[in-house]
């Protein structure tokens, strides 16, 4: 998923003329990423699913909308939709353990997470609080909303940045190929912002 998003904001910079910016002793090329291109570039990656990685939950969990999304530093706020279709959940009655079946759900919570990125790992780490949650759906909204709140609460979730394509510009007689690679991903005020390393290589074309 954040390959896609990452992608969109790449070509929206070229497409739109979000600023690309480079100190001239570095060479570091900054790309920043306004709040409402982000928003937009999220919005066209929906809906996803989650991954509980539990026992506790059979079914599909997917994030169906996500609102308000606002951009603090190292950090982010926003109001999710999540939904699930089939679900059950383990639960325990007088002692035995049973499988209670919910069916399909929405949970509407507001969620604030913690950014952060690992350079040696290629991998962006999200850390969300979700609190203020409400349910509707089969009737035991409520018990899965409670149980999908512990399982995301304090974890963090790793979402691995997979290499970008490099871009190859044609120059007749030879193309120019520009690798970026990420160094660093920054989430500030109404901002985002990622620092690649170029590495520019020049490849004999074919002759004709």
């Amino acid at each position: 998923m954040f390959k896609k998003i990452l992608s969109l904001l790449v070509l929206s910079s070229v497409f739109i003329g979000s600023p690309v910016l480079s100190d001239e002793n570095s060479s570091v090329v900054t790309l920043s990423m306004p709040e409402a291109v982000l928003r937009e570039a999220v919005a066209q990656s929906l809906p996803f699913a989650i991954d509980t990685s539990s026992q506790s939950i059979d079914g599909k969990v997917f994030v169906k909308k996500i609102e308000n999304l606002q951009l603090n530093d190292r950090s982010l706020s926003a109001l999710l939709v999540l939904a699930g279709k089939d679900v059950s959940i383990a639960t325990k009655i007088g002692g035995h353990q049973l499988r209670l079946n919910v069916g399909d759900v929405e949970i509407e919570c507001n969620m604030s997470a913690l950014v952060r990125y690992e350079q040696k790992s290629s991998t962006l780490f999200v850390k969300p609080a979700v609190s203020d949650y409400s349910a509707s759906g089969n009737g035991q909204g409520n018990e899965l909303g409670t149980l999908l709140v512990s399982l995301l609460n304090g974890r963090e979730f790793p979402v691995k940045i997979e290499k970008l394509q490099p871009l190859v510009t044609d120059l007749g007689d030879r193309q120019l190929a520009v690798d970026l690679t990420i160094q660093d991903i920054i989430v500030s005020e109404n901002m985002m912002r990622f620092n690649f390393e170029p590495s520019i290589k020049s490849i004999a074309g074919q002759k004709k």
